[in-house]
């Protein structure tokens, strides 16, 4: 699957959680802000992306299991999960074509010193980035992040713990596959250049300059040490 094909794909379930105030298809969110504005949760979107993929004939798994082992909570390393795969195959363990992680709200940031130097780290998005590189995959890798409502300083708030997870999760990934050389001798190496996107999608933008907007998809790349966001696609 290209860039592309996957952007499509994004949007087309993105519009599908968005268009039917309340709900997605037949799933009625039960959740709601203080505002009265149903809550999109992570659960909803993969139903979305779920019905989304079905329409496209698209081979998929959720709650996929890793195929390298990680050492989270302090515990001797296991099997983690990925939210959803795009899959090349019906066998479950058919080489992942697309890898999708969910996020939500504001993760929580942790500040220690580290031989006398200040460390940012953002663990929550860091543990699934790191799944996200270590993890064989054919296509691309996405993180997906859903923003109930944002302001001006929403977005670059996000971005910057992106950016500081992201390169936390770089060093990690080279040590798990350091580790576990025995997964990448029995895999197939992916072919060519993978792209690698960090998407909002944005609920509800406060301000006079957004009221009319709607909904919208924020989409981002990385050039090796930032995430450089801009908006995409809108769904008033």
């Amino acid at each position: 699957m290209t860039e592309t094909e996957f952007l499509t794909f994004i949007r087309a379930g993105a519009l599908l959680a968005t268009q039917v105030p309340g709900r997605v298809g037949y799933l009625v969110l039960t959740q709601e802000r203080m505002r009265g504005e149903p809550t999109l949760r992570e659960p909803e979107l993969r139903t979305a992306l779920q019905i989304q993929a079905s329409l496209g004939k698209l081979l998929y798994g959720i709650e996929v299991p890793t195929f390298y082992s990680y050492s989270f909570a302090g515990n001797s390393g296991r099997k983690a999960l990925t939210d959803i795969a795009l899959l090349s195959g019906a066998d479950p363990y058919d080489t992942r074509s697309v890898l999708i992680e969910l996020k939500e709200g504001q993760p929580a940031v942790t500040i220690s010193t580290s031989g006398g130097l200040k460390v940012v780290d953002v663990p929550a998005i860091r543990k699934d980035m790191h799944k996200l590189l270590a993890e064989p995959v054919m296509h691309g890798r996405c993180m997906l992040h859903i923003c109930q409502a944002t302001d001006q300083r929403t977005l670059p708030t996000l971005v910057a713990k992106y950016d500081a997870a992201t390169r936390a999760a770089m060093l990690d990934m080279e040590k798990t596959r350091t580790a576990q050389p025995e997964i990448g001798r029995r895999l197939p190496p992916p072919p060519g250049d993978l792209w690698f996107l960090l998407i909002f999608l944005v609920l509800h933008q406060r301000g006079r300059e957004f009221a009319n907007l709607g909904a919208c998809l924020h989409i981002g790349t990385w050039d090796g040490n930032h995430w450089n966001v801009k908006q995409d696609s809108c769904f008033p």
